[in-house]
């Protein structure tokens, strides 16, 4: 019994779950029918936003080229406008001009009668003072007159046009003549112009030019006076050299042979010996001089040489190893 009950209650839990399961499975065909009738539904609204998307962009554009459009025949309209306010006004200046012409043409005409009427009266008193004439005759006179009036009148018009078209021909002439010449005018200004620059920039170098050249002339003038200087400054230098020279020699000139001498011959004849000694040094002295004349000469063209080379020339006459010659003792003065 045991076993019934409980394969009973299997049973009826399989029934149980069976029945929810299949509620279950409605259920969700339901939803996704409806998810599918929506989705249905949304793509429906999608092509009717679309649609009327591109309805309302289309209407737009229309829109737009209708506003062109329109603002086109607007400027058109403004043109046309423009232009018949401008034909209107030349169309009234061509009957302000036929106007003048006409009051111009009365005028003459009005002057044209009034010699008709002055004539005809002339005229008709000349008739009434001759009374054999016939008023036929009179206006036939009258009428060729009148017409070698109107053909003289036609004649000067005729004239004054043709003398009109001759200035304004030769006004033309002489403008572009004018303007010819302006041209001409303009370009030799323009070459001018270029000219003168040319020469400005050319004067602007030469200034330049001028202005290092006398910055070089200013420094050699320097450089000249530093070497007048200089060349001052070595003058002193060798007049104060040729000066100690010269008392050099002063000092030098007897004092030493004298004592070497005397050291020598100081035996016997001493008086005779000195005597001879110092003719000598005279003679020497005297022979020196011209050399001393030579040696400053030699400088002064020189003018460069230092004080060391002239002493050392001029002790050569005077050395250590100098030794005088001797001198044969003068005879007697009992034998001449």
């Amino acid at each position: 019994m045991g076993k019934k009950s409980s394969s009973g209650e299997s049973s009826s839990d399989r029934e149980s779950w069976d029945r929810l399961f299949k509620t279950l499975v409605k259920m969700l065909q339901t939803k996704q029918e409806e998810v599918e009738s929506l989705l249905k539904d949304r793509k429906v609204l999608e092509d009717k936003l679309k649609s009327q998307h591109e309805n309302r962009t289309s209407d737009a554009r229309n829109y737009q080229e209708q506003l062109s459009l329109m603002n086109r025949e607007i400027e058109t309209m403004e043109m046309m406008q423009s232009f018949k306010t401008s034909q209107c006004n030349l169309l009234s200046g061509l009957k302000e001009k036929d106007r003048s012409l006409c009051n111009l043409k009365l005028e003459e005409t009005v002057g044209e009668l009034n010699d008709f009427k002055a004539w005809f009266d002339f005229l008709t008193l000349n008739t009434n003072k001759e009374s054999g004439n016939s008023p036929e005759a009179e206006m036939r006179k009258l009428k060729l007159e009148y017409e070698k009036l109107a053909s003289e009148k036609k004649r000067e018009v005729s004239d004054l046009s043709r003398e009109n078209g001759f200035v304004w021909s030769q006004l033309k002439v002489i403008e572009s003549g004018f303007t010819d010449k302006l041209k001409k005018r303009e370009d030799e200004v323009a070459q001018a112009s270029t000219k003168i620059s040319s020469l400005l920039s050319y004067q602007e170098q030469l200034q330049s030019s001028n202005h290092e050249k006398d910055e070089i002339i200013s420094s050699l003038k320097a450089k000249v006076a530093e070497m007048e200087m200089d060349s001052r400054k070595r003058d002193e230098e060798i007049s104060k050299l040729s000066r100690d020279i010269e008392s050099l020699k002063k000092s030098r000139s007897f004092t030493p042979v004298l004592t070497r001498c005397t050291t020598r011959d100081k035996g016997s004849n001493g008086n005779t010996v000195g005597s001879h000694v110092s003719t000598k040094q005279e003679k020497l002295a005297a022979a020196s001089t011209p050399n001393q004349e030579e040696i400053k000469s030699s400088k002064r063209k020189r003018g460069n040489k230092t004080t060391p080379a002239t002493v050392s020339v001029i002790p050569k006459l005077f050395t250590s190893t100098f030794r005088l010659p001797k001198l044969k003792s003068p005879p007697p003065s009992g034998a001449i």
